[in-house]
C-alpha cells in the first residue's frame, strides 16, 4: 500500500532534482561577483535574515554539532537513553545556532534538522516506544520534504518492530497530504503526534501473536479464521449452526464439530489443538 506513494514522491522528486540541477548550472554560469546576480541576490537575502546578536559570531557551531552526534551514538550504544535524548536536543541548539548564524531560511533550517529528528526516533524506537518513534520519524520527514526509498525503509522497519503494520493506510494518507516542500506550512511535530495517537485510538487491536489475537477477540464475530483448522468454507458452516465466536467455538464438543459440514478428523484435529491453550 505504501509502495505507490513512495515511488510517486520518488519519481517527482526525481524531477525536481533534475530543474534544480539545471538552475544550479545556470547560476554557475552567471558572475557571481555581478551584484544583479542570483547568487548576489541571495546572499543579500541570507545576510538581511541574520539577526543582529549573532553577526560576529564566531563560534563553530558546525563542529559542536559533529562533536555532541558521536557522544549521542556513544549514549545510545551503552542503552544510556536520557543521556543520548539530551544530547541530542543540544545538537539541535548547535544546528540552529548555524542556521541564524547564516542567514538561513526557515525551510534550510528545517531540513537541517531533520536527521537530529530522525535520531531522536531511532531513541525512542530502542526504548520499543514505537509509536511515538514513527511520529519523530514522519516529523523529520516533513522537515526534509520528499520522500525516497530510505524513508520506505525506515517507515517499514518501525512499523515492523512496533508491530504498525495497521498503519499502513494511515501513513499513506499522511504523507500526501502533510509533507512537501513549503516545509514551514507543514512540518508540525505536535501534529505528528496527536496523529499517531489517533490512529493507534482508532485502530483494531493487532498482534503477530495469534494466540494474544484469539483471546482479544474471543467474544467478537468475525475472527473464527484465527483458529487453525477454520477455513472459510467451515467458517460459513459454523455460522450457520450459531457459532459466531470462538469462546461459543470452545463450547462445542468434538463430536457435535465433527457433524458440520466441511470438519472432518484432520480439521477437527487442529481446531482442537488450537483451541487448548484456551481451554487450560
Amino acid at each position: 500500500m505504501l509502495r505507490k506513494i513512495f515511488n510517486f514522491f520518488s519519481r517527482k522528486n526525481s524531477k525536481q532534482t533534475v530543474s534544480k540541477k539545471l538552475e544550479t548550472n545556470k547560476e554557475i554560469e552567471e558572475d557571481w561577483t555581478d551584484e544583479n546576480s542570483q547568487f548576489q541576490k541571495r546572499f543579500r537575502e541570507s545576510q538581511a535574515r541574520i539577526p543582529s546578536n549573532m553577526i560576529d559570531d564566531t563560534n563553530d557551531y558546525l563542529g559542536m554539532a559533529s562533536e555532541a552526534k558521536y557522544k549521542a551514538i556513544e549514549a545510545l550504544e551503552n542503552k544510556q537513553f536520557d543521556l543520548a535524548w539530551k544530547i541530542e536536543h543540544e545538537r539541535i541548539m548547535h544546528y540552529t545556532n548555524h542556521a541564524l548564524k547564516n542567514g538561513y531560511t526557515t525551510n534550510e533550517t528545517l531540513g537541517l534538522l531533520a536527521t537530529i529528528y530522525s535520531s531522536l526516533s531511532s531513541i525512542l524506537q530502542a526504548e520499543e516506544k514505537h509509536t511515538l518513534s514513527l511520529a519523530f520519524y514522519l516529523y523529520s520527514v516533513q522537515c526534509n520534504g520528499f520522500v525516497n526509498e530510505g524513508v520506505q525503509a525506515s517507515i517499514r522497519r518501525i512499523c515492523r518492530k512496533g508491530k504498525l503494520k495497521h498503519f499502513d493506510s494511515n501513513i499513506e494518507e499522511f504523507l500526501n497530504k502533510h509533507v512537501a516542500s513549503e516545509k514551514e506550512k507543514h512540518a508540525d511535530l505536535s501534529f505528528c503526534q496527536s496523529e499517531v495517537v489517533r490512529w493507534e485510538s482508532e485502530a483494531p487491536f493487532y498482534s503477530d501473536d495469534v494466540q494474544e489475537m484469539m483471546k482479544h477477540y474471543k467474544s467478537t464475530s468475525g475472527y473464527l479464521s484465527l483458529v487453525n483448522g477454520v477455513s472459510k468454507n467451515i467458517e460459513k458452516s459454523l455460522i450457520e449452526n450459531n457459532v459466531e465466536t470462538i469462546e461459543l467455538l470452545i463450547a462445542v464438543e468434538a463430536e457435535e464439530l465433527i457433524n458440520i459440514k466441511g470438519i472432518g478428523k484432520v480439521a477437527l484435529q487442529k481446531i482442537n489443538n488450537s483451541l487448548e491453550f484456551m481451554r487450560n
